[in-house]
C-alpha cells in the first residue's frame, strides 16, 4: 500500500513539473528575444551613428554571438532574415566594417564611457571623431593592439 501511494505521489509531482515546465521555457524564450532584440536595436543605432558621422571604417564589437552570425553568416540564420537585411543594408554605407565578438575586457575604452554615463551622469553622446581626453591613455594602448 506504501508503494502504491508513493508512486501516486511521484506521479502526481511529475505532471506539476509537466505543467509548469512549458510556461517556464516560455518565459526563457521571452527573455532572451527581448535581449536580442535590444541588441539589434542599439547595433542599429551604433551603425546608423557611425553612418551620419561619415565613418568608413568601423569595427562592432558585440557580446551578443547572435548577432554577429546573423551578420556575417546570415544563411544559417533564417528566423533572423529581417534583422539581417536590416543590418546590412546599414553597412553597405560603409567601405570597411567587421562585426567581432568582444567582451568588456577587449574594449575598455567603450566600457569606461559607459559606466562614465550611468555612474557619474556624463549625459553626452560620445559618437565623435575622437575619444574623451579623459581616457586618452586607455584608448592610446587600445589603439596599439587594434589590427585596423
Amino acid at each position: 500500500m506504501e508503494k502504491i501511494k508513493s508512486d501516486d505521489e511521484e506521479w502526481f509531482l511529475a505532471q506539476i513539473v509537466l505543467e509548469e515546465e512549458p510556461k517556464a521555457l516560455e518565459q526563457k524564450h521571452e527573455g532572451q528575444r527581448l535581449v536580442v532584440e535590444g541588441s539589434f536595436l542599439a547595433l542599429c543605432w551604433a551603425m546608423e551613428s557611425m553612418n551620419s558621422h561619415r565613418m568608413q571604417r568601423v569595427v562592432f564589437e558585440l557580446e551578443d554571438v547572435v548577432l554577429i552570425g546573423v551578420v556575417n553568416r546570415p544563411q544559417a540564420w533564417p528566423s533572423f532574415g529581417f534583422q539581417a537585411a536590416e543590418l546590412l543594408l546599414l553597412l553597405s554605407e560603409l567601405v570597411d566594417w567587421r562585426v567581432v565578438f568582444g567582451g568588456i575586457e577587449t574594449n575598455r575604452g567603450a566600457n569606461l564611457i559607459a559606466q562614465s554615463v550611468t555612474n557619474d551622469g556624463r549625459l553626452h553622446f560620445y559618437v565623435t571623431s575622437c575619444h574623451p581626453s579623459w581616457l586618452n591613455g586607455v584608448f592610446e594602448s587600445e589603439r596599439v593592439l587594434s589590427s585596423f
